[in-house]
């Protein structure tokens, strides 16, 4: 093979490249023909503040109140992708191609003994 059929492709990463563990994603078309894909992590929040019960002993007991008072949950935007048709495509076939060896290398649960 000479050089003329062949070609180095060398990977490198961006400066600011990092890897993000997205538990959605959200997003769809942009004005001008592309696609907005957010990389989303999605997780519980913890309250603004908690009252708790002062025991005999000088301690901090028991919560008895929070602020708020309703459960939160946050949907982060990690990262943002903006993909043309094309790139669309390409992103769905290299899903398709690699996401059944990602399901088959994952560890299987334990069978339960049949009595």
């Amino acid at each position: 093979m000479t050089e003329r059929e062949r070609v180095r492709i060398v990977y490198k990463e961006a400066q600011g490249y990092r890897i993000v563990a997205p538990t959605a994603f959200g997003g769809g078309p942009a004005p001008h023909g592309q696609l907005v894909l957010h990389a989303i992590l999605e997780y519980g929040g913890p309250p603004d503040t908690t009252f708790h019960e002062v025991t005999p002993e000088n301690q901090i007991g028991k919560e008895i109140e929070r602020e708020p008072k309703e459960r939160r949950l946050y949907r982060e935007m990690q990262v943002g992708l903006l993909l043309t048709p094309v790139t669309g495509v390409l992103l769905l076939q290299w899903l398709q191609a690699n996401l059944p060896k990602i399901k088959a290398a994952q560890p299987q649960p334990p069978t339960r003994a049949q009595s």
